[in-house]
């Protein structure tokens, strides 16, 4: 006997696109966002220092071509917050897990364990769009490319990560991959952050299996 809650989820789509996308952080290639983070599904950290989406929200997409998995976002923020001498949590960025192994192992993973099991981007704006202040880039597969520019609300971001990788994980015939979006807000440098999860983060007793998961189309 006990108790659990149910959670009703869907799948979210992967489109396909005709060209590659230039991972140069500017979206001018994503005709949609079809994503939308304005009531996060779990707010970590300093929760009340969040006080709406216009303070902190993003919106992104997922695509694919034949070479490689694209993810772009877009950060709406208030106050743009940067330091290069502060790694990208400990100030205005983004976090990025994607799990691409098989369903019966990825879909109920509650790790912490980046690099291992997954993926972890942890990232913001940098020197360049190009070169954005990335975490552990040698951790990541051989071909990925990571971008960050401000913009006019907020910062955009575009990932790249190659088909081989997918491949790897699942087989030539890969279906799926789960994946989630988190965004570092800070009001000033030296204060507590909070930490706006698109779903909940895998590491938390909120999570629930399957969240976040993406079907190829």
């Amino acid at each position: 006997e006990g108790r659990t809650s149910l959670i009703v989820e869907r799948h979210f789509n992967i489109e396909s696109r005709a060209q590659s996308a230039e991972v140069d952080g500017r979206l001018n290639e994503w005709a949609l966002l079809p994503l939308v983070c304005e009531n996060p599904s779990q707010v970590l950290g300093r929760a009340d220092s969040w006080t709406g989406s216009d303070d902190g929200s993003f919106r992104f997409g997922v695509e694919y071509d034949n070479s490689n998995l694209y993810i772009a976002i877009a950060v709406i923020d208030d106050r743009i917050v940067l330091d290069e001498n502060r790694p990208p949590w400990k100030q205005d960025g983004l976090k990025v897990r994607l799990d691409a192994r098989p369903d019966s192992l990825r879909d109920h993973n509650i790790s912490e364990d980046e690099f291992e099991l997954f993926l972890g981007f942890y990232f913001t704006v940098g020197e360049s769009p190009t070169k954005p202040r990335l975490h552990f880039p040698d951790k990541l597969p051989v071909g990925t490319a990571v971008a960050a520019a401000k913009s006019e609300r907020g910062f955009n971001a575009e990932i790249s990560v190659p088909l081989s990788y997918l491949r790897e994980q699942q087989g030539d015939d890969w279906s799926a991959v789960r994946l989630n979006v988190a965004f570092f807000d800070y009001d000033a440098l030296g204060t507590a952050r909070a930490e706006i999860q698109w779903r909940p983060n895998w590491g938390t007793v909120e999570s629930f299996p399957g969240s976040g998961t993406f079907m190829r189309r």
